[in-house]
């Protein structure tokens, strides 16, 4: 896999992607880097953009955009648990490092503030195993 391949299928993306019949989202990039995209500057900004609806999204960024608001409404209850950590680690990176980006992601996705915040709770109780 390409690091391209990883931001926001780790991020709001990582761990939100789609449903499948056991009602989790499909673990296919459950094993592709948060770090190796979050810190290659290119890939994170393909990501934020496909995101955003600012340019053309790459596989993993498609599947993500699809699904986030039903992850983040859900609190991404049908993630998979390493979904649920590249997403704690992805929100962490972005709140510290990108707190611009991550605002404009959640003022994008997250329209009610309730959910948004709902949302902003559950992901930074997210416990990492690092």
């Amino acid at each position: 896999m390409t690091a391209a391949g990883t931001l926001l299928a780790a991020c709001l993306l990582a761990a939100c992607l789609m449903a499948s019949a056991e009602d989790k989202y499909p673990d296919r990039y459950d094993n592709m880097s948060v770090e190796e995209v979050l810190d290659n500057e290119r890939a994170y900004r393909r990501y934020l953009d496909c995101l955003l609806d600012r340019g053309v999204c790459p596989p993993a960024g498609k599947d993500l955009k699809e699904h986030i608001r039903d992850a983040m409404s859900s609190k991404c209850s049908m993630c998979t648990d390493a979904q649920k950590e590249k997403l704690h680690k992805a929100f962490l990176y972005m709140e510290e490092k990108k707190a611009d980006d991550l605002q404009t992601l959640l003022d994008h996705y997250g329209t009610d503030k309730k959910m948004r915040d709902d949302f902003i709770k559950f992901v930074k109780s997210i416990k990492s195993t690092d």
